[in-house]
């Protein structure tokens, strides 16, 4: 039972940290949403790609951000820091947050006890796939897919180095060295308590075992693309960067309800960059690259309601 409870545990906090910046644009599961390819040019300027929004008076510099970067990461800051030097603000990813809160553990731990054995071959690639991340595989297998499956990336992103709070936590510690105030999007995502264990109870079945599926898969693949992701966005390859793996987000639809909830946030950052532009000068806007760059994201939004948008210099 304690080994049960450090399993579904760290799923939850798994949800509630990753959460903060790793969302790709919603779309069904297994439908990606194509990418814009006048919006990934790779520019000229030394580290990640940059974009403008400009409103006649006002220029928003928009840097689009990984999920996460592997640990000590290292990325040219010269553009960040001549960007962020005079701005109005920095605008920032919203947080959303997804757990137990005041129920606590117990409840938890039963509703993350699985009902019934997994099939026999995804079972064994269960097995292989905790033997290679370091996770106890007997446990896994008696937690409900969800929780497994979540549990499973989260030792994937440790075994590979990934720190989820980068590079949004350079990028804070040189707008306060800036003197420039960060200002996060309103988040609308609060999934705490009574109703994220009723969301939990009202998953289908096959929508856990999809996130499981997608978690083995992804430790299955190994953490070579992944790493070429992120390298790839230090050098200003978006084309490479908003191509990567998204296995984990079948482990955030097979919420019910996340869907929804999580186009409105498109609709915040459209609206924050927008605000943004009310006031003369320059801003710089940080947010998730993929919901940047795909057809229907922010840019395309923001162009279509007449501001103009520049690709990466």
């Amino acid at each position: 039972m304690r080994a049960r409870a450090a399993i579904s545990l760290a799923a939850v906090a798994a949800l509630a940290s990753t959460m903060v910046s790793a969302q790709p644009a919603a779309s069904p599961l297994d439908e990606e949403p194509p990418v814009s390819a006048e919006l990934v040019v790779r520019g000229r300027l030394p580290g990640p790609a940059w974009w403008r929004v400009s409103d006649g008076d006002t220029t928003v510099y928009v840097l689009g951000i990984p999920g996460a970067l592997p640990k000590k990461a290292v990325w040219n800051q010269t553009v960040l820091k001549r960007r962020l030097k005079g701005a109005n603000v920095l605008i920032i990813p919203p947080s959303s947050s997804a757990g137990v809160g005041v129920l606590g553990a117990p409840a938890l731990m039963r509703l993350a006890t699985a009902e019934r054995p997994l099939p026999a071959p995804l079972a064994e690639r269960v097995k292989a796939a905790a033997v290679r991340v370091g996770g106890d595989a007997d446990d896994l297998l008696r937690t409900r897919p969800w929780f497994a499956g979540v549990s499973l990336m989260t030792a994937y992103e440790r075994k590979a180095g990934l720190d989820a709070v980068e590079p949004l936590r350079t990028i804070l510690k040189a707008a306060k060295k800036a003197k420039v105030k960060s200002r996060p999007m309103l988040s609308d995502y609060r999934l705490q308590g009574r109703p994220f264990l009723d969301a939990i109870r009202a998953m289908p079945e096959a929508d856990g075992t999809a996130c499981l599926e997608a978690a083995v898969e992804q430790i299955e693949r190994g953490d070579r693309e992944i790493k070429a992701v992120a390298a790839a966005w230090t050098v200003g390859d978006a084309r490479t960067a908003v191509a990567g793996p998204r296995n984990l987000q079948r482990c955030w639809y097979a919420l019910p309800g996340f869907r929804q909830r999580y186009a409105s946030r498109m609709d915040a950052q459209v609206t924050a960059v927008e605000e943004a532009l009310k006031r003369p000068g320059h801003a710089v806007a940080v947010l998730p690259l993929s919901t940047l760059v795909v057809e229907g994201g922010v840019l395309h939004r923001l162009r279509a309601r007449g501001h103009q948008v520049r690709a990466p210099e």
